[in-house]
């Protein structure tokens, strides 16, 4: 019965990805940034500032030290990448869809004459 249930539930949530695992790793990099910031405000030596700064500690050596930095360096040069393929990957989508700029206002714009256009001098 309980397997006849589990069939209709549908397919079940893979495990998370290297993507899913960077994405996260730059969250807790981000919290911990947002934790420093927060204890510089609270009172040295009190139980709140101690607990925050071990915090701090124990996530960042998960990160690969330095505070996790090294990483998000290297995810934030992932995103800008995969970010200006799409930028890429859209604009030869729309060129292809809207017939290469042809008639479209601003469409004659540099580039090459096309070729049933008489060059100058002809």
């Amino acid at each position: 019965m309980a397997a006849f249930a589990r069939s209709k539930m549908g397919a079940q949530v893979s495990a998370p990805g290297p993507g899913n695992q960077a994405d996260s790793m730059n969250l807790i990099i981000q919290a911990i940034q947002t934790l420093k910031q927060a204890g510089l405000g609270l009172q040295p030596g009190s139980k709140l500032h101690s607990d925050v700064f071990r915090t701090i500690s124990q996530l960042s050596r998960h990160l690969g030290g330095a505070g996790g930095m090294g990483p998000a360096v290297g995810i934030q040069k992932t995103m800008i990448g995969d970010q200006l393929k799409r930028t890429i990957q859209n604009a030869l989508l729309q060129k292809i869809m809207g017939g290469g700029g042809q008639g479209q206002p601003g469409g004659g714009q540099g580039g090459a004459p096309m070729p049933s256009t008489p060059l100058p001098g002809s």
